[in-house]
């Protein structure tokens, strides 16, 4: 799956060799601000889709996603919170969900957070869920634009990879890899 900003558009590829099917967008989705809709995106243990918009809701103190099937996406609403919004996002093998956000503004420079979500709070019909706070970057430690997050297992330790984009920047941003273990 490709969440496409701007000209907002979810694109399904079967194979890296394939031409692009264009899904139904979700209901909301096309309103989204021109660089903020489909920012974090992952398959969940049991399946189903889990999308979430960079900008939507922001307004109503809630991150606006979706969950179910490409053909039935029901809304899904996360506690958003202190100017953070969502990057990325992993799936837990309980069913679970990372959600990497970041925020940044010229006084206070870059921040990121991870926050973990149960399966039940991506239910349906659940409440705009808070998830736990599992990490915090902000100076003085080592932050920058974080943008990416996965998991993996070794052994029995589950690890997990969090990636800053430097843009391009050879001077403002730097790209960092930063491994941790989840417990």
């Amino acid at each position: 799956l490709l969440g496409v900003e701007g000209a907002h558009r979810l694109l399904r590829y079967r194979s890296f060799a394939s031409q692009p099917l264009s899904l139904p967008l979700p209901a909301g989705l096309a309103s989204a601000p021109r660089n903020g809709g489909l920012e974090a995106m992952t398959v969940l243990a049991d399946g189903r889709l889990l999308l979430l918009c960079e900008r939507c809701g922001r307004d109503t103190g809630s991150l606006e996603g979706w969950v179910g099937d490409a053909k039935s996406l029901r809304p899904l609403r996360l506690r958003a919170d202190d100017r953070f919004v969502p990057t990325d996002v992993a799936p837990l093998r309980e069913g679970g969900v990372l959600l990497l956000e970041r925020d940044y503004t010229p006084a206070r420079g870059a921040r990121a957070r991870v926050r973990r979500f149960t399966a039940r709070e991506l239910g349906p019909g659940s409440a705009a869920a808070a998830g736990e706070e599992l990490l915090r970057l902000e100076r003085p430690l080592a932050v920058d634009n974080f943008e990416g997050i996965a998991l993996f297992q070794q052994g029995s330790t589950t690890r997990f990879v969090i990636v800053s984009d430097d843009n391009f920047s050879r001077t403002r941003q730097r790209t960092l890899l930063f491994q941790l273990e989840l417990r």
